[in-house]
């Protein structure tokens, strides 16, 4: 059974800072058209992320970063399936589906942002000990 209590807010930054530099690379590939199995794992792993946010979310007991940076990250996943869901609900039957460009540069942005902010916080808090 999966104690709340036992999770390490230290591990889950040093991801988050990880998944920060992924969604960047993950941009910068979808910026200069390339999609490929590249993209689908970043996909797949940002699910992961997604979930495993959700229960840091649960898990950190402190009002600081560290609440901030799970929540921003849900945040933003939650606007993404809203953008895809409207992506998908306006296709055209036939067209291919591809990724407006400002999106493409929002998502870059966030995992510029989520690294940058997720460091932060692991500075902020961890480094110190």
């Amino acid at each position: 059974m999966l104690k709340l209590d036992n999770l390490n807010p230290k591990i889950y930054l040093s991801g988050a800072i990880v998944i920060g530099f992924f969604g960047i690379i993950d941009g910068l590939y979808a910026l200069n058209g390339h999609s490929s199995s590249i993209t689908l794992a970043f996909s797949l792993l940002e699910i992961c992320w997604f979930v495993i946010s959700m229960v840091f979310l649960l898990a950190f007991k402190k009002q600081s970063l560290d609440l901030l940076v799970p929540g921003m990250y849900i945040l933003y996943s939650l606007y993404g399936w809203v953008v895809g869901s409207y992506l998908l609900a306006n296709k055209i039957p036939g067209q291919v589906l591809s990724l407006p460009v400002w999106y493409m540069i929002s998502a870059t942005l966030f995992g510029l942002f989520y690294c940058i902010f997720s460091s932060r916080a692991y500075m902020q808090w961890y480094v110190k000990e």
